[in-house]
C-alpha cells in the first residue's frame, strides 16, 4: 500500500499486531505441536541464537550469580532485534534461556528431600525454580538502566564485601540489558530510513530516539515507562 491509502489508524495498528501474534502462534504449534500450557509471548525466530556457555563448574554448569549474569550477557548479544512496523514499542524475546545456564550445583541439591515430595506426590517442589514474585516496578522506572548500574556499583564500592560476586552478576546482566537496547536504535532508524509511510517512519525515529534515552535514563513519559517495562518482561521471561 503507499501512504495515501494504507489504514494506520489505532484500530488498524492493533489488527495488524492481533494478525502477527495469530501467525506466530500458528508458528509455534507448527514447530512443537499443542500444549496444555501458557501462550508465552516469545516470538519464533527462524534463526537458532548464537550462544556457548561459559562453565564455571567441573560439571560443566553456570552456577552462581556472577556466572549467570555474565553468560546471560552473552546471551543477549546473541539475541535479535526486533521492532513491528504497528507497534508504539520495541524489543521482544525469542526463546526461552540462556541454555545450561543456572540451576543447583549437583552437590548443592536437596535430594534428602526426595522422599519426602514422593510421599506427597509433589512433582515440582519449586526448589531451584523461578518464582513469580511482586516487583517494585517503580524502583526501576524512577533509576532506569543507568541509575540501576550505577547503584549496583556504588554498593559495591561501599560494602567492598570479600566475595563481589553478586555485584559483579548484576553489574553484568544490566550491561547486557543496556546493549540489547542499545542495538535497537540504530536498527530502528534503518528501518525508517527503508520505510515510504511518512506516518511509519517517524514512529520507527520515536522508537529510536525513545530507546537511545532510556539506555542510561529513566523513563519520563507514559510511552517511555512502557517501553521500560517491555524490557524488563522480555528479560524476566527468558
Amino acid at each position: 500500500m503507499t501512504a495515501t491509502n494504507r489504514d494506520l489508524s489505532p484500530r488498524a495498528r492493533i489488527g495488524a499486531l492481533r494478525q502477527t501474534k495469530s501467525e506466530h502462534t500458528e508458528e509455534k504449534i507448527r514447530r512443537n505441536g499443542y500444549h496444555d500450557s501458557d501462550d508465552h509471548g516469545w516470538i519464533p525466530w527462524p534463526e537458532p541464537i548464537s550462544f556457548t556457555p561459559k562453565p564455571n563448574h567441573p560439571g560443566g554448569g553456570c552456577y552462581g550469580p556472577k556466572s549467570i549474569g555474565e553468560n546471560f550477557r552473552e546471551w543477549l548479544r546473541g539475541n535479535p532485534v526486533y521492532i513491528h512496523p504497528m507497534s508504539a514499542l520495541a524489543g521482544a524475546w525469542v526463546q526461552f534461556g540462556p541454555p545450561g545456564v543456572g540451576g543447583w550445583p549437583p552437590e548443592e541439591r536437596p535430594v534428602h528431600l526426595t522422599p519426602l515430595h514422593e510421599k506427597y506426590n509433589t512433582l515440582l517442589s519449586g526448589i531451584g525454580a523461578r518464582n513469580h514474585i511482586g516487583p517494585d516496578m517503580r524502583i526501576g522506572l524512577d533509576l532506569g538502566w543507568g541509575g540501576l548500574l550505577g547503584k549496583i556499583r556504588h554498593y559495591r564500592d561501599l560494602n567492598r564485601p570479600e566475595d563481589t560476586s553478586f555485584y559483579d552478576g548484576e553489574e553484568a546482566f544490566v550491561l547486557g540489558v543496556r546493549e540489547w537496547i542499545g542495538r535497537h536504535v540504530p536498527h530502528a532508524r534503518r528501518l525508517a530510513a527503508a520505510e515510504d509511510d511518512p506516518i511509519i517512519t517517524q514512529n520507527y525515529l520515536e522508537i529510536a530516539a525513545m530507546n537511545e534515552w532510556l539506555v542510561d535514563n529513566p523513563p519520563r513519559t507514559l510511552r517511555e515507562a512502557c517501553q521500560f517495562l517491555a524490557w524488563f518482561q522480555s528479560v524476566d521471561r527468558m
